[in-house]
């Protein structure tokens, strides 16, 4: 009986949300093809240039994470490199590390400067969580090929306030369902409590097995 409890209460703090450092927070991906205003994207958001921002193919070659917060929500916002076929030694790490991003990921930002869907579905990518999101508005007309596809400009910084909304409602929706599906920890003092109990069952613990 003091196992199980034991292991039950190892599950709770290893499955909390709010503390497991490997379950803290909402992993929101950037990817797409080269040169489609990934990084821009990503310093849009995130408020500064953290990402190198070129018109050359292929210049981010790893993933660059940032952390903050959307609707009071802890996330970390990972920007990837573009996905494409390269000989590029380095360059073919990057998209390995982007493929890598990408399952582990809770939501995904698909962006091309043509049609995300059609792009998104030629990557034969699965994917619960998709936001479809058409750069470079200020290149051309905006004209919304897919009712799915959210038109953005980061030159001139417009649509990212329906991206946010976007966001928002998948973010919620992934931690409502993983606190229907867990047990959880609200705050420091409970975590301290159950910590404190712990010690005590596998104090208890040892000294039955010495008996």
């Amino acid at each position: 009986k003091i196992k199980i409890a034991i292991d039950s209460i190892k599950s709770i703090i290893s499955g909390s949300f709010l503390i497991n450092k490997k379950n803290n927070s909402i992993e929101i991906c950037i990817i797409g093809k080269p040169n489609v205003g990934k990084s821009s994207l990503f310093n849009l958001l995130v408020g500064e240039s953290r990402s190198i921002v070129n018109k050359t193919k292929g210049t981010t070659r790893d993933t660059i994470e940032e952390n903050l917060s959307l609707s009071g929500f802890p996330v970390k916002l990972i920007d990837t490199a573009g996905v494409r076929k390269t000989k590029n030694v380095i360059e073919k790490e990057g998209v390995l590390r982007s493929l890598t991003a990408i399952q582990k990921s809770n939501i995904i930002i698909f962006v091309d400067d043509a049609d995300p869907v059609l792009a998104f579905n030629a990557f034969k990518i699965k994917h619960k969580n998709v936001v479809f999101v058409k750069n470079k508005q200020d290149l051309g007309k905006a004209t919304k090929q897919n009712k799915k596809t959210l038109l953005v400009s980061c030159l001139q910084k417009k649509g990212i306030k329906k991206l946010l909304t976007s966001l928002s409602t998948l973010i919620i929706k992934e931690t409502d369902a993983f606190y229907k599906k867990n047990m959880f920890i609200l705050n420091k003092r409970q975590e301290a409590e159950i910590g404190g109990c712990l010690s005590v069952l596998e104090e208890a613990l040892a000294v039955y097995q010495k008996k």
